[in-house]
């Protein structure tokens, strides 16, 4: 979701493209991949055996996989990225060129002043990080669709652990060492922002564990009234 919507604002509101192509590519074919196939290696959830067998006609894929993945998680991460992406244009006092009002006491406080074309460069940046650091909660989220990390165990998934930390070693790459900023159109990153997208792994996790319980919640109270409609 956060990969297709830049391209759609773009083309219907005419906003900068925050996310480019090649972008896309090194999160596709690098730092999301290791991540991904970690959680192949997922150990099952310790109430598997509680529950009901899946249907043998239920696709792994269904209806509620979707919602979760294009309803709840991109939308999460879509918002966070354009956050600071937004944040980085007004924050340099060129709101005006994503629609926004310019705050000149941003700018006013802000010690850096860069050129237009480098602070396009910094908000592109900055998006693809934050869609990274987001990707890393959602892997964490998606260890499981009901159970929270802390029952399934921060550390016993160690491949993930280790993807992880090879994701962000490659991001860091790719914003700073030469001549990889250049051939993916990135700029380097100041070392007080990544407080704020570091922090989107958490905060996408955090909001995901919400619904969760949510859901546990509505679950068990649904059962309740399914079992006291048939005693009575």
């Amino acid at each position: 979701v956060p990969e297709i919507i830049p391209f759609l604002l773009t083309a219907l509101l005419n906003l900068p493209l925050a996310l480019t192509v090649r972008q896309i590519l090194a999160i596709d074919l690098g730092t999301d991949v290791l991540p991904a196939l970690a959680l192949g290696t997922e150990k099952p959830e310790p109430d598997v055996m509680l529950r009901p067998p899946r249907r043998r006609s239920q696709p792994l894929i269904d209806p509620r996989l979707l919602r979760r993945a294009f309803v709840w998680l991109g939308p999460i991460e879509t918002v966070l990225c354009y956050a600071g992406f937004a944040a980085i244009y007004v924050g340099f006092g060129y709101g005006h060129m994503i629609g926004l009002p310019a705050w000149r006491w941003l700018e006013a406080i802000n010690p850096r002043h860069l050129p237009p074309y480098q602070v396009e460069a910094l908000a592109k940046t900055v998006f693809f990080a934050g869609l990274v650091t987001a990707q890393i909660g959602n892997a964490f989220a998606c260890r499981s669709e009901t159970a929270r990390g802390r029952r399934l165990g921060w550390l016993s998934n160690r491949f993930l652990l280790l993807a992880v930390a090879m994701e962000l070693v490659l991001m860091g790459a790719l914003v700073y060492v030469w001549p990889l900023p250049k051939l993916f159109s990135l700029q380097p990153v100041p070392p007080e922002y990544w407080f704020g997208l570091l922090a989107f792994a958490p905060i996408l996790y955090s909001l995901d564990r919400i619904r969760k319980s949510l859901a546990q919640r509505l679950g068990a109270r649904r059962t309740r009234m399914d079992e006291g409609g048939s005693r009575s």
